[in-house]
């Protein structure tokens, strides 16, 4: 399995973490090395409706 190199767990917008910029940046990886397929299998499972790009 390939690693991510920029994914930044723990990326915090003020003072607090921002969950919707992780889900985005954690899509355009899963999007990017394992393609479209994998990441609407995902949102499928956690419930995740429309675009997400």
């Amino acid at each position: 399995m390939k690693q991510a190199h920029n994914y930044k767990p723990n990326m915090m917008v003020g003072d607090q973490s921002y969950p919707a910029y992780q889900l985005r940046n954690l899509l355009a990886y899963l999007r990017q090395h394992y393609g479209e397929e994998v990441v609407e299998l995902l949102c499928s499972q956690i419930g995740a409706v429309g675009t997400i790009s």
